[in-house]
């Protein structure tokens, strides 16, 4: 890795991401609960012991097939290379309660082959939703570090901030196949 990492926030819209952005960068980007709230890149840096790391906040999207203009800003992000902001490593963010629907977009990031740190915000609605969370069994299926946070309550962001000061260790792991039961 570079002396500065890049690392990109990526996420379906209402994921959260714009507001963990602005907890980990100390600024306060705009924020809300429709999409095309980030229609551009918003970049920001996340200062660590032995480095400084530009996190960038990209558009929410659904998938890697863009429908708008702000959903494409996140492909030509992934697929350039030679881009300053192309990223090392990817924070998929995604909101604990609708995982199923999230999932999509993450099967698509890892086939690009990122490092990728998987962050589940909104831990602090998980026992209303339907759905229990399981990291370490999900963990162990996808290869990838999980970690569960709540950008509302501050739940987890001790250890995220951890991570991220890390992301060398956000290799998949060989022989983790999310497609095999």
């Amino acid at each position: 890795m570079k002396e500065t990492a890049n690392i990109a926030l990526i996420g379906n819209p209402n994921s959260g991401k714009s507001s963990l952005f602005n907890i980990l960068t100390g600024l306060r980007q705009k924020v809300g609960n429709f999409t095309g709230v980030t229609v551009e890149k918003k970049s920001g840096l996340f200062q660590s012991d032995s480095q400084t790391i530009l996190l960038t906040d990209l558009p929410g999207t659904y998938s890697l097939y863009p429908n708008s203009l702000d959903e494409r800003i996140v492909i030509e992000t992934l697929v350039n290379p030679q881009s300053d902001q192309y990223p090392d490593a990817i924070i998929y963010v995604a909101d604990i309660t609708k995982l199923e629907k999230q999932t999509l977009l993450l099967t698509q990031l890892l086939d690009l082959g990122f490092p990728i740190l998987w962050v589940l915000n909104m831990a602090d609605l998980e026992e209303s939703s339907l759905m229990q969370v399981d990291i370490d069994i999900l963990q162990k299926k996808l290869g990838i570090p999980i970690q569960k946070i709540s950008s509302r309550t501050g739940e987890g962001i001790a250890e995220l901030k951890h991570f991220i000061r890390h992301p060398k260790e956000w290799k998949r792991k060989e022989g983790a196949d999310f497609y095999r039961p």
